[in-house]
Protein backbone atom coordinates (compact mmCIF):
# COMPACT_ATOMS: atom_id res chain seq x y z
CA UNK A 1 0.00 0.00 0.00
CA UNK A 2 2.77 2.45 0.86
CA UNK A 3 4.56 1.84 -2.44
CA UNK A 4 1.38 2.51 -4.43
CA UNK A 5 -1.16 4.67 -2.63
CA UNK A 6 1.23 6.05 -0.03
CA UNK A 7 3.76 7.03 -2.69
CA UNK A 8 1.48 9.91 -3.66
CA UNK A 9 -0.70 10.41 -0.57
CA UNK A 10 1.95 10.44 2.16
CA UNK A 11 3.62 13.66 0.94
CA UNK A 12 0.27 15.46 0.71
CA UNK A 13 -1.55 14.10 3.76
CA UNK A 14 1.22 13.27 6.26
CA UNK A 15 4.57 15.05 6.20
CA UNK A 16 5.48 16.28 2.71
CA UNK A 17 7.74 13.27 2.14
CA UNK A 18 7.63 9.74 0.76
CA UNK A 19 6.66 6.89 3.14
CA UNK A 20 9.53 5.87 5.37
CA UNK A 21 9.37 2.24 4.21
CA UNK A 22 9.95 3.40 0.63
CA UNK A 23 12.88 5.58 1.63
CA UNK A 24 14.52 2.84 3.70
CA UNK A 25 14.03 0.05 1.15
CA UNK A 26 15.22 2.01 -1.88
CA UNK A 27 18.15 3.53 0.02
CA UNK A 28 19.34 0.06 1.08
CA UNK A 29 19.00 -1.39 -2.41
CA UNK A 30 20.73 1.64 -3.93
CA UNK A 31 23.65 1.14 -1.55
CA UNK A 32 23.83 -2.54 -2.45
CA UNK A 33 23.91 -1.56 -6.12
CA UNK A 34 26.99 0.58 -5.46
CA UNK A 35 25.25 3.92 -5.86
CA UNK A 36 26.34 7.03 -3.98
CA UNK A 37 22.77 8.06 -3.22
CA UNK A 38 19.27 6.62 -3.26
CA UNK A 39 17.42 6.19 -6.53
CA UNK A 40 14.45 7.80 -4.79
CA UNK A 41 14.71 11.59 -5.08
CA UNK A 42 14.74 13.59 -1.85
CA UNK A 43 12.49 16.52 -1.02
CA UNK A 44 14.06 19.63 0.47
CA UNK A 45 12.61 20.94 3.72
CA UNK A 46 11.08 23.83 1.80
CA UNK A 47 9.44 21.42 -0.65
CA UNK A 48 8.04 19.32 2.20
CA UNK A 49 6.53 22.39 3.82
CA UNK A 50 5.01 23.46 0.53
CA UNK A 51 3.53 20.02 -0.31
CA UNK A 52 2.04 18.86 2.99
CA UNK A 53 -1.60 19.79 3.44
CA UNK A 54 -2.20 20.73 -0.19
CA UNK A 55 -5.45 18.81 -0.50
CA UNK A 56 -9.17 19.50 -0.56
CA UNK A 57 -10.22 15.85 -0.42
CA UNK A 58 -8.92 12.33 -1.06
CA UNK A 59 -9.85 11.10 -4.56
CA UNK A 60 -9.82 7.31 -4.92
CA UNK A 61 -10.08 5.15 -8.04
CA UNK A 62 -10.64 1.52 -7.07
CA UNK A 63 -11.29 -1.55 -9.21
CA UNK A 64 -9.80 -4.69 -7.68
CA UNK A 65 -7.70 -6.24 -4.90
CA UNK A 66 -4.55 -8.34 -4.74
CA UNK A 67 -3.04 -10.73 -2.22
CA UNK A 68 0.53 -9.85 -1.22
CA UNK A 69 3.40 -11.97 0.09
CA UNK A 70 7.00 -11.22 0.98
CA UNK A 71 9.47 -12.07 -1.76
CA UNK A 72 13.10 -10.91 -1.85
CA UNK A 73 14.12 -9.96 -5.40
CA UNK A 74 17.67 -8.88 -4.72
CA UNK A 75 19.31 -6.29 -6.98
CA UNK A 76 19.26 -7.98 -10.38
CA UNK A 77 16.37 -5.94 -11.77
CA UNK A 78 16.16 -2.67 -9.84
CA UNK A 79 12.86 -0.84 -10.13
CA UNK A 80 9.59 0.10 -8.45
CA UNK A 81 8.17 -3.45 -8.38
CA UNK A 82 11.30 -5.20 -7.11
CA UNK A 83 12.06 -2.44 -4.58
CA UNK A 84 8.97 -3.59 -2.64
CA UNK A 85 10.28 -7.14 -2.13
CA UNK A 86 6.73 -8.45 -2.49
CA UNK A 87 4.76 -10.26 -5.15
CA UNK A 88 1.06 -10.35 -5.88
CA UNK A 89 -1.49 -13.13 -6.24
CA UNK A 90 -5.19 -13.51 -6.95
CA UNK A 91 -7.60 -15.99 -5.43
CA UNK A 92 -8.82 -18.23 -8.25
CA UNK A 93 -12.28 -18.27 -6.67
CA UNK A 94 -12.69 -14.51 -7.18
CA UNK A 95 -14.96 -13.67 -10.15
CA UNK A 96 -12.95 -12.33 -13.08
CA UNK A 97 -14.17 -9.39 -15.10
CA UNK A 98 -13.65 -8.77 -18.81
CA UNK A 99 -10.41 -6.89 -18.11
CA UNK A 100 -7.35 -8.99 -17.32
CA UNK A 101 -6.25 -8.75 -13.69
CA UNK A 102 -9.49 -7.11 -12.50
CA UNK A 103 -11.30 -9.41 -10.08
CA UNK A 104 -14.43 -8.77 -8.02
CA UNK A 105 -13.33 -8.42 -4.40
CA UNK A 106 -15.89 -6.17 -2.65
CA UNK A 107 -14.35 -6.41 0.82
CA UNK A 108 -11.13 -5.01 -0.63
CA UNK A 109 -12.88 -1.67 -1.16
CA UNK A 110 -13.81 -1.48 2.51
CA UNK A 111 -10.28 -2.37 3.60
CA UNK A 112 -8.79 0.40 1.44
CA UNK A 113 -11.22 2.98 2.82
CA UNK A 114 -10.37 1.99 6.41
CA UNK A 115 -6.65 2.11 5.61
CA UNK A 116 -7.01 5.65 4.26
CA UNK A 117 -8.99 6.66 7.36
CA UNK A 118 -6.36 5.24 9.72
CA UNK A 119 -3.32 6.60 7.89
CA UNK A 120 -4.49 10.03 6.75
CA UNK A 121 -6.62 11.32 9.64
CA UNK A 122 -9.96 10.32 8.10
CA UNK A 123 -10.11 12.81 5.22
CA UNK A 124 -13.17 13.43 3.06
CA UNK A 125 -13.04 10.65 0.45
CA UNK A 126 -14.51 10.99 -3.02
CA UNK A 127 -14.63 7.63 -4.78
CA UNK A 128 -13.96 8.96 -8.25
CA UNK A 129 -14.03 5.63 -10.14
CA UNK A 130 -15.38 2.17 -9.32
CA UNK A 131 -16.74 -0.25 -11.87
CA UNK A 132 -16.40 -3.49 -13.79
CA UNK A 133 -15.99 -4.54 -17.41
CA UNK A 134 -18.50 -6.94 -18.98
CA UNK A 135 -17.25 -10.48 -18.45
CA UNK A 136 -16.11 -12.38 -21.53
CA UNK A 137 -18.98 -14.87 -21.51
CA UNK A 138 -21.65 -12.15 -21.60
CA UNK A 139 -19.96 -9.35 -23.47
CA UNK A 140 -22.42 -7.80 -25.89
CA UNK A 141 -25.41 -8.84 -23.81
CA UNK A 142 -27.64 -6.18 -22.27
CA UNK A 143 -28.44 -8.41 -19.29
CA UNK A 144 -25.28 -7.48 -17.35
CA UNK A 145 -25.93 -9.33 -14.10
CA UNK A 146 -22.23 -9.27 -13.21
CA UNK A 147 -22.28 -5.46 -13.13
CA UNK A 148 -25.41 -5.45 -10.96
CA UNK A 149 -23.76 -7.90 -8.57
CA UNK A 150 -20.58 -5.80 -8.59
CA UNK A 151 -22.31 -2.52 -7.74
CA UNK A 152 -24.56 -4.22 -5.17
CA UNK A 153 -21.62 -5.68 -3.26
CA UNK A 154 -19.21 -2.78 -3.67
CA UNK A 155 -21.67 -0.10 -2.59
CA UNK A 156 -22.60 -2.38 0.32
CA UNK A 157 -18.98 -2.39 1.46
CA UNK A 158 -18.74 1.37 1.05
CA UNK A 159 -21.81 1.66 3.29
CA UNK A 160 -20.18 -0.64 5.86
CA UNK A 161 -17.05 1.53 5.78
CA UNK A 162 -19.19 4.59 6.50
CA UNK A 163 -21.63 3.20 9.06
CA UNK A 164 -19.49 0.61 10.85
CA UNK A 165 -15.95 1.91 10.42
CA UNK A 166 -16.55 5.67 10.48
CA UNK A 167 -14.94 6.43 7.11
CA UNK A 168 -15.68 9.91 5.80
CA UNK A 169 -16.86 8.93 2.31
CA UNK A 170 -18.88 11.78 0.79
CA UNK A 171 -19.18 10.77 -2.87
CA UNK A 172 -19.33 7.66 -5.07
CA UNK A 173 -18.96 7.68 -8.85
CA UNK A 174 -19.65 4.54 -10.88
CA UNK A 175 -17.35 3.90 -13.82
CA UNK A 176 -18.82 4.39 -16.25
CA UNK A 177 -21.91 5.88 -17.89
CA UNK A 178 -21.25 4.36 -21.31
CA UNK A 179 -18.73 2.08 -23.02
CA UNK A 180 -15.71 4.07 -24.17
CA UNK A 181 -12.02 3.90 -25.14
CA UNK A 182 -10.29 2.24 -22.17
CA UNK A 183 -6.64 3.21 -22.55
CA UNK A 184 -4.47 0.22 -23.51
CA UNK A 185 -7.56 -2.03 -23.67
CA UNK A 186 -9.09 0.15 -26.38
CA UNK A 187 -12.70 -0.82 -27.06
CA UNK A 188 -12.26 -4.40 -25.86
CA UNK A 189 -13.11 -3.56 -22.22
CA UNK A 190 -16.69 -2.35 -21.78
CA UNK A 191 -17.38 -0.70 -18.43
CA UNK A 192 -20.53 1.22 -19.39
CA UNK A 193 -24.04 1.17 -17.99
CA UNK A 194 -24.96 1.93 -21.60
CA UNK A 195 -23.76 -0.23 -24.48
CA UNK A 196 -22.23 1.69 -27.39
CA UNK A 197 -22.13 0.30 -30.93
CA UNK A 198 -18.71 1.50 -32.10
CA UNK A 199 -19.25 0.15 -35.63
CA UNK A 200 -22.29 2.36 -36.07
CA UNK A 201 -21.40 5.88 -37.34
CA UNK A 202 -24.09 7.22 -35.01
CA UNK A 203 -22.57 5.35 -32.03
CA UNK A 204 -25.96 4.12 -30.89
CA UNK A 205 -26.31 3.88 -27.10
CA UNK A 206 -28.53 1.22 -25.54
CA UNK A 207 -29.18 0.86 -21.76
CA UNK A 208 -28.05 -2.35 -20.11
CA UNK A 209 -30.03 -3.95 -17.28
CA UNK A 210 -27.70 -2.29 -14.75
CA UNK A 211 -29.23 1.07 -15.68
CA UNK A 212 -32.51 -0.02 -14.05
CA UNK A 213 -30.61 -1.11 -10.96
CA UNK A 214 -28.72 2.16 -10.70
CA UNK A 215 -31.86 4.22 -11.23
CA UNK A 216 -33.40 2.40 -8.25
CA UNK A 217 -30.24 2.89 -6.19
CA UNK A 218 -30.31 6.65 -6.80
CA UNK A 219 -34.09 7.03 -6.44
CA UNK A 220 -34.08 5.26 -3.07
CA UNK A 221 -30.86 6.97 -1.96
CA UNK A 222 -29.54 3.55 -1.10
CA UNK A 223 -30.67 -0.01 -1.57
CA UNK A 224 -33.22 -0.84 -4.27
CA UNK A 225 -36.82 -1.41 -3.20
CA UNK A 226 -37.67 -4.93 -1.94
CA UNK A 227 -39.94 -5.49 -4.94
CA UNK A 228 -37.12 -5.06 -7.44
CA UNK A 229 -34.65 -6.96 -5.28
CA UNK A 230 -36.99 -9.92 -4.97
CA UNK A 231 -37.53 -10.12 -8.71
CA UNK A 232 -33.76 -10.34 -9.22
CA UNK A 233 -33.35 -12.92 -6.40
CA UNK A 234 -30.46 -11.03 -4.83
CA UNK A 235 -28.84 -12.01 -1.58
CA UNK A 236 -28.11 -9.10 0.74
CA UNK A 237 -24.99 -9.01 2.84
Amino acid sequence: MEFMLGWFANPVFVNGDYPQVMKDSIALKSEQEGRNSSRLPEFSEAEKARIVGTHDFFGLNHYSTQLIENFVYGNTFPGWETDQDTRTHFDRDWPLSGKAGFFEVPWGMRKVLVWIKDHYNNPEILITENGVSDDRENKGSLDDQQRIRFFTNYTNNVLKAIRLDGCNVVSYTAWTLMDNFEWASGYSATFGLYQVNFTDPELKRVPKESVNFFKELIADNGWPTPTYAETREWKWF
